[in-house]
């Protein structure tokens, strides 16, 4: 099946390397863009590379070995060299051969007496922005990126039809994820007035069998307030969790996958045997997936059905397609909540922005917890606060707040439930549903 721009215009091969031009015409005149699937997946990119790449390679043997007299423009590169190249696009390529093919490549393009696709200088800003978006990513597909911007002359979010959120389908390196074994314990620990440094990590079973880890509390004369939880994981399943202060034993709290806008409809967080993916659940309706994201760090409800998105650079809506942020990792939120009309977000220092009513910004904020579609608790300094219902705090016990945010744990043959007052959320062994109470 032949590519396409997303506009529905077949993308049609470079000839010779004049014809570049058209391209850049098509992208930047003619509104077309390609979904960035065309350079993340090996199949399509191979596609693509053949479509776009190839006669840019043979231009870049010419170019280096020198241009013969009288341009001829249906000069050819060896097999060899072609195949060498084309090699760098992959992993198994190594990283000097990469940065190698990338300097002759912006080279050879931006030679301003031809092609002169762009100049040098954007060039650099363009790699550059690309550089710290993605730089965690597997270099092989910064390659790809850089390679297909420079051609087109575009910046990638003029390039792909993502937009802003071209980054959230891009494979990170990360350490995010946090590897589970059965009967793992791992201990609550308020922190009270210690220095905050929370760590946000996504626990994984990593297996096709049901896991299932177990979350402590001790109160600090170790009395009958104590509490031991259990959460079982289905298969592949995920959990956003928050560790403090870099003690991945001890967690400020556990967040759950599913999260409600209002009575009727929640987002639902699956881990899946390829990674993780979003859904749309509305009560007697069957669960409705979101565009695949390749890799991100949190979501929750958002208005209308939509979610926010917490990607690797950017903190997003798909409702509104608005970037609510757009800066480094470390500025970013580390988590993300909404449970009814009320919405929060998490820093690691502990700062935690909030609709609540006379708290919209606080400090000294360890752990979040959202009740179905009722509101929002939180734990700051050591203390407990419920601010469901009309947004404002009402001091509860701590032990009180660790009962509310385990209960959707707690269900019967369930992985995790969330009942409102229309409706039960579920997350099994094998699906999600959402039925009427």
């Amino acid at each position: 099946m032949p590519l396409a721009y997303s506009c529905g215009t077949q993308i049609e091969k470079l000839e010779t390397i004049s014809s570049i031009k058209g391209l850049y015409l098509d992208i930047q005149n003619n509104g077309c863009k390609i979904p960035i699937s065309m350079v993340t997946n090996d199949a399509t990119f191979g596609m693509l590379s053949a479509l776009w790449l190839e006669e840019c390679i043979h231009f870049m043997w010419w170019y280096g070995n020198g241009i013969p007299e009288g341009l001829t423009e249906d000069l050819k590169a060896p097999d060899e060299f072609l195949e060498r190249e084309i090699g760098c696009f992959y992993e198994k390529a190594g990283e000097k051969e990469r940065a190698d093919f990338l300097c002759r490549y912006k080279e050879a393009l931006t030679d301003q007496d031809f092609p002169d696709i762009c100049n040098s200088k954007r060039a650099d800003d363009i790699f550059q922005e690309i550089d710290r978006k993605i730089g965690e990513a597997r270099s092989y597909l910064i390659l790809r990126v850089k390679a297909v911007c420079l051609l087109t002359n575009c910046r990638p979010e003029e390039l792909f039809e993502e937009g802003q959120g071209w980054t959230d389908s891009i494979p990170i390196k990360s350490d995010d994820y946090f590897e589970l074994s059965n009967n793992m314990v791992f201990a609550l620990d308020p922190m009270g007035e210690k220095e905050i440094d929370l760590v946000p990590k996504t626990l994984r079973n990593d297996s096709g069998s049901s896991c299932t880890i177990y979350v402590s509390y001790f109160d600090k004369d170790h009395t009958e307030n104590n509490r031991q939880y259990s959460i079982t994981l289905p298969p592949y399943g995920i959990l956003r969790v928050v560790f403090t202060n870099r003690d991945l034993r001890k967690l400020a709290f556990v967040k759950g996958n599913i999260s409600c806008a209002d009575a009727e409809r929640a987002i639902v967080q699956s881990g899946e045997e390829n990674g993780i993916q979003l859904y749309y659940v509305r009560k007697l309706e069957k669960p409705l997936a979101f565009p695949h994201i390749e890799f991100y760090r949190d979501a929750a409800a958002d208005a209308m059905g939509g979610a926010v998105i917490l990607g690797s650079r950017e903190f997003y809506s798909t409702v509104t397609s608005k970037t609510y942020l757009e800066k480094g990792k470390d500025d970013l939120p580390i988590r993300c909540f909404r449970s009814g009309r009320q919405w929060a977000r998490l820093y690691s220092n502990g700062r935690l922005e909030s609709e609540f009513v006379n708290d919209r910004e606080l400090d000294g904020v360890t752990a979040v917890a959202e009740d179905g579609d009722r509101g929002l608790l939180i734990c700051r300094k050591g203390e407990a606060y419920d601010y469901r219902g009309d947004g404002l705090s009402k001091p509860i016990s701590l032990e009180n707040f660790w009962d509310i945010m385990m209960e959707r744990f707690s269900g019967d043959g369930c992985c995790e439930t969330v009942r409102t007052q229309l409706t039960r959320f579920t997350v099994n062994k094998s699906r999600i549903k959402a039925e009427s109470i």
